[in-house]
């Protein structure tokens, strides 16, 4: 199977599992979900286009970071919806880190597909996508972050290692 059919597979899955999720997670998390949401469909249409470039003359779809991932107001507001509102912080904490290991999962295939690719513009391709991802989940962590914030704000002290694990 082809990197990019592969990747296509993963993140219908990854997609669905997001949809999951949007759906049982509180209502605090219902902005930044949909925008998560809205970027997965984007990525996942960005793949099922370049499924269809020509192997012997192969020109990628461009790839539009803010058509993508949205720009930085809108994850501003996003992550407003739930910032601060106390006792949620653990679940909504839990929520994102399922959503955060399906997007590290997600970049690192893209890693590792472009280091065993031997087609030049595939290759490129691929690296873009990984910084896509890269991108996302930069986005899931600052939310994170937020929540980790006010988790150790309650309890007094750093109640997880954020980070490199």
């Amino acid at each position: 199977m082809e990197s990019i059919d592969f990747a296509t597979l993963l993140e219908e899955d990854i997609e669905k599992k997001v949809k999951l999720i949007r759906s049982k997670c509180p209502e605090e998390l219902t902005l930044f979900l949909q925008l998560v949401d809205q970027c997965q469909e984007n990525f996942l249409n960005l793949l099922r286009e370049s499924q269809q470039v020509d192997e012997d003359v192969p020109v990628y779809p461009q790839i539009q970071t803010n058509n993508l991932v949205g720009n930085d107001e809108q994850w501003s507001q996003a992550t407003h919806a739930f910032a601060g509102l106390g006792q949620s912080s653990v679940e909504n904490l839990t929520w994102l880190w399922m959503i955060y290991v399906l997007f590290e999962r997600s970049a690192q295939y893209y890693q590792q597909a472009v280091a065993n690719c031997p087609y030049p513009a595939e290759r490129l391709f691929l690296k873009s996508l990984v910084e896509v991802k890269s991108l996302l989940k930069r986005r899931i962590d600052g939310a994170i972050r937020i929540l980790y914030n006010e988790v150790w704000a309650s309890v007094g002290f750093a109640p997880f290692s954020l980070g490199k694990d």
